[in-house]
């Protein structure tokens, strides 16, 4: 694996393959795109989030980076609050407040960006990247 990196609560990687086998197409949760290094990337999710994939895939195919197809796929959840969980629809704090945390990692540096107890934010992944 190249690369990979995540989201607390969603989590969204896009991974590298050397010589990866599979098929590609948007009907699917999982997305390949062959890059110019010989290695299939791959946009996987823990949850059944096809939006979130689908977006990471559109980025990435677009020439973006798969740390950028990371926070596009998060933030798309996010703004659509993914099973009610994901975003400002989550569950709420003991206060009644919903807060929410967010953390991105590259995995080629290891540089890590995060943000926890936000409130009056929506696009939280975009404040930890």
């Amino acid at each position: 694996m190249a690369m990979c990196w995540v989201q607390l609560g969603t989590v969204l990687g896009i991974l590298g393959i050397s010589q990866g086998v599979g098929s590609s197409g948007v009907g699917s949760s999982n997305f390949r795109l062959s890059s110019p290094l010989s290695l299939d990337m791959i946009v996987i999710n823990t949850w059944n989030f096809a939006e979130a994939n689908k977006r990471g895939w559109e980025v990435l195919s677009d020439g973006g980076t798969a740390l950028d197809a990371v926070e596009e796929g998060c933030t798309v959840c996010e703004e659509l609050q993914c099973d009610g969980t994901v975003g400002f629809g989550g569950s709420p704090d003991e206060d009644g407040e919903t807060t929410l945390d967010a953390m991105i990692m590259n995995g080629n540096t290891l540089d890590v960006g995060a943000i926890g107890c936000l409130r009056n934010i929506k696009p939280v992944m975009r404040v930890a990247k």
